[in-house]
């Protein structure tokens, strides 16, 4: 009986002696995430920039505008025909292997200058001589100043007034085709050259101090070497916005037979445009 009571008491004293579970607890297999998502960030609001001001044109920029509208005008008289090809000099003889015969004493001429024209030296005087007739322009010339300048033929621009030379050819000019050719009998024969406000263009050697003056000679050089002359007699500067088409000071293609070459002046610096004109004016000589 004793040893019973041991045992029982053994038994209960293990069962005392024994750990409590531990209680675990698994999720579902079909649960998910619901932690929410982070917000996106917000959209800061644009700032408001000033307006800019107009901005200053650099001083360098050139006269692109020179010419102005006109009147319409009547057609001008087709350029002259070019001048027939000069004859071609006859082929020397054929060498001759014979010596040549002795030549005979002649009595020396009392002046054995070949008479004019009969040479090359004639020819070139008698191309230097001012022509009576229209010519097709190649060259502009003004022999005081020691300029000679190509003379470009154009038409009108993008805005319907007469065209002037390319921007990168600050020495050439240009004649308006719209125009009468140089040498006409009537009109103005427009040219028109480009002014840079660093005054380093055509334009502006012509009007400043020691450009050109009462008398000088501008010649105009053409195709087969004529010559059409003329000499200069004044300059004339006005505003663009007192300009009238009407009052012939530029387009004229009836008047007394002069050039008349334009060229920009007074640039504004705001806008970059060029407020005033320049015109030359020199008569026909013959």
């Amino acid at each position: 009986m004793a040893n019973k009571v041991r045992i029982a008491a053994g038994i209960g004293l293990s069962l005392l002696m024994v750990p409590p579970l531990a209680w675990v607890t698994f999720a579902p297999a079909d649960s998910t995430d619901q932690t929410s998502p982070p917000a996106a960030a917000a959209t800061p609001a644009p700032v408001p920039t000033a307006e800019p001001e107009l901005a200053e044109v650099p001083d360098d920029s050139p006269g692109t505008e020179a010419g102005l509208g006109g009147v319409p005008d009547a057609a001008p008289p087709p350029p002259p025909p070019p001048p027939p090809p000069a004859a071609a000099p006859p082929p020397p003889p054929p060498p001759s292997s014979a010596p040549a015969p002795e030549p005979a004493p002649t009595k020396k001429p009392a002046n054995n200058a070949p008479p004019a024209g009969s040479n090359g030296a004639g020819q070139a005087a008698a191309a230097q001589r001012c022509s009576s007739t229209a010519v097709k322009p190649t060259r502009f010339q003004v022999p005081r100043m020691n300029v000679d300048a190509p003379l470009l033929t154009v038409g009108k621009d993008s805005k319907g007034n007469p065209g002037a030379p390319p921007l990168s050819q600050m020495f050439s000019t240009a004649w308006y085709r719209g125009s009468p050719p140089p040498g006409s009998s009537r009109g103005n024969v427009i040219i028109n050259v480009h002014s840079f406000a660093s005054g380093s263009a055509l334009g502006n050697n012509l009007y400043l101090s020691g450009g050109l003056k009462a008398g000088d000679t501008i010649r105009i050089i053409g195709e087969g070497g004529q010559v059409a002359c003329y000499r200069f007699r004044e300059k004339i500067k006005f505003p663009v916005a007192s300009y009238d088409p009407r009052s012939g000071i530029y387009h004229n293609a009836t008047g007394r037979p002069q050039l008349a070459i334009m060229t920009c002046w007074d640039r504004n610096p705001r806008t970059g445009e060029y407020d005033s004109r320049v015109i030359f004016y020199a008569d026909r000589v013959l």
